[in-house]
């Protein structure tokens, strides 16, 4: 993408890239549904910078906070990845901002769409590549591979969450993380206490603070010293695209080579915290890998609570999470809201008032009641 870009600006540049044409792969793995509902597509909740604020939003609400003390918070959660990303010499960058550098809007470092700044979004603008040879160990052996560079995989589990944002439970919460990670674990024999280091999908903190409540993790701040990221994570490793998740598991291979014997955990993500997947790394060999059924775990993944998504409102609704997109100036364009009404089900709505959306940017509206109406096509938030 970084090279890309660059070749779009004046003057212009072509890439004289290969194209294959061969015919497409005759077997496609993964789900080719759309991420989002015309619902979600009418309110501006398209674009993941628009969606995962909703879910930092609702985390906020859930842990009581300030939108001060929530920022400070998830600027000291990303100074850790950043601290990490330093000390990866393929991290894309490797500076180790404080968590005021990245929590602080400043002139390189926009609010991009509150609350998030740009140094707590995924960083696509890279190039960036990684590979992994996976073979059997019969295969290793014959190539003369020694023992210690040997990294198994013991485990992997797939589960997704409702697929359409406005349809989950709850907007702090991606159970089916939990879901897959406990059966990736329990394939592997082992528990959550005896994985030495992590590598937590990060294309936003949400991302990362949704597995964590997932999983059971408190983090450093709980005395939980266990990193949460090999590489840096994607806001400064970087965010190759679709292709993180081989860098982190390329950084896994590197570290557990240098601690043999312990077991690292690697979760992949896709979408809005709707797809997931988890692997279960060491040097020690198991008895045989094991891919857990994705039947098993999707039908458990399923099996928990959802909401249905509400069309278009003319009424109440307390208000679950927010999202301002800002413009580069700073100045506010748009403000998403997620409620939910008082039969249960979510609706979105929007606002283009400046005075709610720089209010949405200064104190939380999560847990307020709103009015809604509607003109047939978007909900908007109707001031009283």
């Amino acid at each position: 993408m970084h090279t890309r870009w660059r070749a779009r600006r004046e003057p212009r540049v072509h890439l004289p890239w290969p194209v294959d044409e061969g015919a497409p792969c005759a077997t496609v793995i993964g789900d080719p549904r759309p991420g989002t509902n015309d619902i979600e597509q009418a309110h501006w909740a398209v674009a993941p910078t628009h969606i995962y604020p909703l879910f930092e939003t609702a985390l906020r609400h859930a842990a009581g906070r300030s939108v001060v003390e929530h920022q400070q918070a998830v600027g000291a959660l990303w100074a850790r990845f950043a601290a990490v990303a330093e000390a990866n010499p393929h991290a894309w960058s490797r500076v180790a901002y404080s968590a005021e550098e990245i929590s602080e809007a400043a002139p390189d470092n926009r609010m991009v769409v509150f609350p998030y700044t740009k140094r707590m979004c995924a960083n696509i603008d890279v190039d960036q590549g990684a590979a992994l040879i996976l073979c059997s160990y019969e295969a290793a052996r014959n190539a003369q591979i020694p023992d210690d560079r040997l990294v198994f995989l013991h485990a992997g589990a797939d589960a997704h969450d409702r697929w359409f944002v406005t349809e989950r439970a709850a907007l702090a919460e991606a159970p089916a993380i939990g879901v897959a990670t406990r059966a990736a674990l329990d394939a592997a024999g082992i528990g959550l206490d005896d994985v030495a280091r992590f590598d937590l999908y990060s294309c936003f903190p949400a991302a990362v603070e949704m597995a964590m409540r997932a999983l059971g993790l408190q983090g450093a701040e709980a005395g939980d010293e266990r990193p949460l990221t090999v590489t840096g994570g994607l806001g400064f490793a970087g965010g190759p695209v679709n292709n993180y998740p081989t860098h982190g598991i390329a950084r896994m291979v590197d570290a557990l080579r240098a601690d043999p014997g312990s077991f690292g955990l690697t979760t992949a993500l896709g979408w809005y915290a709707t797809k997931h997947s988890v692997g279960v790394w060491s040097t020690r060999p198991p008895d045989a890998f094991v891919r857990v059924d994705p039947e098993e775990t999707q039908a458990e993944a399923d099996a928990l609570p959802s909401r249905r998504a509400a069309g278009m409102v003319d009424g109440e609704m307390t208000v679950e999470g927010t999202s301002v997109v800002m413009e580069r100036d700073g100045t506010p364009s748009v403000a998403i809201v997620a409620g939910l009404l008082p039969d249960g089900s979510r609706a979105l709505a929007n606002s283009r008032d400046a005075d709610v959306m720089t209010e949405m940017t200064r104190e939380p509206w999560e847990g307020r009641t709103v009015a809604v109406t509607n003109d047939g096509s978007t909900n908007q938030l109707r001031l009283r």
